[in-house]
């Protein structure tokens, strides 16, 4: 196998272990998550997020984006090509795309929640709603992501709902990210056992 593969699977595994070892992970993936909105008859609409937040939400993009941006050697696709191109990893093929194709269909699925704000209504893929975070703010600032996302955020109990919607799908996407690492580790102890 080439010595810059067995490189790049190693380096995909490293970067997935950050992930689920990083507090977004633990907030997100080992406890509970969500939101409270709290009624009151005759009071404002109050509510709180159950989720990962600040720094750790920052980092965790950080590098999910790796895997999911196409022009880094580490994405999901590019990762998916290298077990095309070798042969030694024929045998590994099948589970790589199949994990990448559900992890697509994942992303490509409509959240349940369709936003409304004033003459603004959009229901969002997953994919969409990750982007949107990701690229209007915790990565990226495109100019047209960034007002979408403003607009959302500045309604406190839909831009609570909109922020735990986009940290599951990125707690979903490292789950397959971990998927993936899982078979790499399998295909490295036939190149290098210890």
């Amino acid at each position: 196998m080439n010595p810059e593969t067995v490189e790049d699977l190693m380096l995909f595994n490293e970067k997935a272990q950050l992930l689920l070892e990083s507090s977004f992970s633990d907030s997100m993936l080992r406890k509970e998550t969500g939101f409270i909105a709290k009624f009151k008859v005759g009071q404002k609409v109050d509510s709180v997020l159950i989720s990962a937040e600040g720094e750790s939400v920052i980092a965790a993009h950080a590098t999910l984006r790796i895997f999911y941006q196409d022009n880094d050697r580490l994405s999901v696709r590019n990762i998916a090509k290298l077990y095309d191109k070798e042969f030694e990893l024929d045998q590994f093929k099948q589970q790589v795309e199949s994990i990448r194709s559900e992890l697509n269909e994942y992303l490509d699925n409509k959240t349940d929640i369709t936003f409304c704000i004033d003459e603004f209504e959009k229901r969002y893929t997953n994919r969409q709603a990750f982007e949107l975070l990701l690229y209007g703010s915790t990565c990226h600032t495109n100019r047209n992501k960034y007002a979408e996302l403003k607009r959302i955020m500045s309604y406190p109990i839909i831009s609570d709902i909109f922020i735990n919607q986009a940290n599951t799908v990125a707690a979903v996407f490292i789950n397959f990210i971990v998927k993936l690492s899982k078979v790499n580790k399998r295909v490295l102890l036939t190149v290098r056992p210890n």
